[in-house]
């Protein structure tokens, strides 16, 4: 039977294990988001169409596929501890200073709280269930990158805190886990029970258990973020308006003379759009429109826009996203598809919203 020691060397271990993997994956990831934010806002500033007023609902819808690429890579958990810190930003409260309020109160009443206090389970137990893995709305891209790396380092920070108390402060006997009391020391010993029960109570935490995967990388992630932002993006557009591109296509006529609908002919304009997406494994075929002039062939190019958004809101789409370029969660995977299909474009414009 293990002694008390090694069943804290044995916690020890598995923190120290969990703080290396959730920070891989957050240092990953933000760098990945924030590189692949920045590069197509590049391309959307170099077209003069772009419009002020669909920003908000563009970030939203953006933001929310990059919760799509958080949860279906790394799991439901990996997506709740970014809502659960997305929503403490939104709210106007700094994970950080809950943290610190976390300590004081643990200070103050020791033995009344427990390091294991309420707040404390709830984080190492993030409710990863459809409705709680994806990012709430209102809430830009920058955000949600540095809530993803604010909620994993508390969760580190969290469990780090709890190994020291556990180790090092002899005045502790006792901690309180979700209403049951563990005895920790006996005589400013610990004792081999409580050491036994602390550890596993920890180690069976979703946190613990469903830690992200090693295999991820800056460049693969990316290219991901990438085209979940395009994804999002398309997921905003106004369906309707585009509706009219898709009805009465660009022509030109064997005099010059322009044939089609002003949403048509503006697609023209979205090409740098359209060449990104290719450079990302959108499908050429589909997302492409062609201008023909009688005699001369093709004159122009551009992003199919209507096209593109059916694509987006499409299982294509999401197959792309989760290729064998970058590791799949399985559970997340399936949590991504259900929600991901609520949006859809119908012939009368959307249906079903993103949040």
């Amino acid at each position: 039977m293990p002694t008390a020691k090694e069943y804290i060397e044995k916690l020890a271990a598995s923190v120290n294990l969990a703080d290396k993997f959730w920070t891989h994956y957050g240092w990953v990831t933000s760098q990945a988001y924030a590189t692949a934010y920045k590069t197509n806002q590049n391309v959307l500033t170099g077209v003069k169409v772009a419009q002020e007023a669909h920003r908000k609902a563009d970030e939203a819808a953006m933001s929310f596929l990059l919760s799509v690429l958080t949860v279906g890579v790394a799991g439901g958990v990996a997506g709740a501890v970014a809502r659960s810190a997305a929503k403490a930003f939104y709210d106007g409260s700094k994970v950080a200073e809950d943290v610190k309020k976390d300590v004081l109160k643990w200070l103050l009443i020791q033995q009344a709280v427990g390091p294991l206090n309420k707040r404390l389970v709830e984080a190492l137990n993030p409710a990863a269930t459809a409705s709680d893995v994806f990012v709430p709305s209102d809430i830009t891209p920058e955000e949600y990158t540095a809530s993803l790396f604010e909620g994993i380092s508390y969760n580190i920070a969290l469990l780090t805190w709890l190994l020291y108390e556990a180790q090092w402060e002899p005045t502790l006997n006792r901690v309180n886990y979700e209403g049951t009391k563990i005895q920790l020391r006996s005589g400013g010993e610990l004792t081999v029970d409580g050491a036994k029960r602390l550890t596993e109570a920890v180690l069976s935490t979703s946190f613990m258990k469903e830690m992200p995967p090693l295999e991820v990388s800056i460049p693969a992630m990316t290219r991901k973020a990438s085209l979940a932002l395009w994804i999002g993006w398309a997921l905003s557009r106004d369906a309707k308006y585009w509706k009219k591109a898709w009805d009465y296509p660009p022509k030109v006529d064997m005099l010059g003379q322009r044939i089609g609908s002003n949403p048509a002919w503006e697609q023209l304009d979205w090409e740098p759009v359209r060449s990104a997406l290719i450079g990302l494994g959108a499908p050429h075929a589909v997302i492409t429109v062609d201008v023909i002039q009688d005699r001369k062939g093709l004159i122009a190019r551009g992003l199919d826009m209507y096209a593109f958004m059916a694509w987006a809101a499409g299982p294509h789409s999401t197959a792309l996203l989760f290729d064998d370029s970058i590791p799949r969660n399985a559970k997340g995977f399936e949590m991504v598809t259900q929600r991901k299909s609520r949006r859809t474009l119908t012939p009368y414009g959307w249906a079903g919203d993103l949040n």
